[in-house]
């Protein structure tokens, strides 16, 4: 993984620390406009013949962009947790979004497809979030296609192992990777995929669609984690605990947590959300988060 420190007194005259209001003379998308959470988006894209299926899936436009970077996000990283409520992690979480989204959006459009900011709801620990996507537990996050919005339980890092649950890095890769579904949604990959998974001849089939699509939404959460790495500091040690985190949130990793037997997941084993990960970190261009015409070796 690629990651520099610089240090130089010259690049740190002109260079902004989280949350200031200068801006670094080397950032990219400063003239893009961020469309606002409120501003209306349409439905999402959804395959009207067969054969745009597959070509959303394994040739979307999408994948011949790369995220520019880096890109100025005004947010300070989550360093003390435990003394947030869920009114302060929701108001830093959407300026989060709005971040991901100054990060998406060029390429988005870029691709021909509708930009937009989705809206990021908190929900209470030990509680439950009713949505247009049906009523949803805790100790979950996720992005609903029926209202384009994303949810994020307040106690989602109890999945973790202690070390990763309190990482600077926990909500944002959470949230990224929800952020990632996203942009599958805009781009026509989220409604192909399901299409795609509903005519599987075995649930096996099936379940690696469902792993396509979360292990692309990993390597689209790192893709944009590096392209915000240097405005929120983020060196080599937060590069590996993004990849550690990935690593804990596999079906074998949180199965053998809670004590569960599995056969065969739906998100991806603890190895390959690692993978997948480190590529989008890596930077380049989103043809490298092409799950859909991946080896099954890098899909279990």
């Amino acid at each position: 993984m690629a990651g520099v420190i610089l240090v130089i007194l010259l690049f740190q005259a002109f260079s902004s620390q989280p949350g200031d209001d200068t801006v670094s003379s080397n950032y990219q998308n400063e003239d893009y406009v961020v469309p606002g959470a409120d501003q209306a988006v349409s439905r999402i894209p959804v395959p009207q013949y067969e054969a745009e299926i597959a070509q959303w899936l394994q040739d979307n436009t999408l994948y011949q962009q790369s995220l520019a970077e880096p890109v100025r996000c005004d947010v300070d990283p989550i360093r003390n947790l435990g003394s947030m409520s869920d009114v302060a992690l929701q108001t830093r979480m959407r300026g989060y979004v709005e971040c991901l989204t100054r990060v998406w959006g060029p390429a988005l459009e870029a691709a021909g497809h509708e930009a937009y900011q989705p809206t990021l709801y908190v929900y209470p620990a030990g509680g439950e979030v009713k949505t247009s996507c049906g009523t949803q537990p805790s100790l979950n996050a996720f992005y609903c296609g029926a209202d384009q919005n994303l949810y994020l339980a307040a106690d989602v890092l109890r999945i973790l192992p202690a070390q990763q649950a309190t990482a600077p890095e926990a909500f944002d890769l959470i949230i990224a990777h929800e952020y990632g579904h996203a942009m599958q949604g805009r781009s026509g990959v989220f409604a192909a995929s399901h299409f795609l998974g509903e005519d599987a001849t075995s649930t096996s089939v099936a379940s690696e669609v469902s792993r396509m699509v979360e292990v692309q939404a990993d390597c689209f959460a790192g893709s944009a984690m590096n392209s915000i790495a240097e405005s929120m500091g983020m060196g080599e040690a937060g590069r590996e605990s993004v990849a550690r985190i990935s690593y804990e949130i596999g079906d074998d990793r949180l199965a053998e947590r809670f004590n569960q037997e599995i056969e065969e997941g739906d998100h991806g084993t603890g190895v390959n959300r690692r993978l997948w990960a480190e590529r989008g970190l890596a930077g380049g261009q989103l043809s490298k988060c092409n799950t859909f015409v991946a080896p099954s070796s890098e899909l279990r």
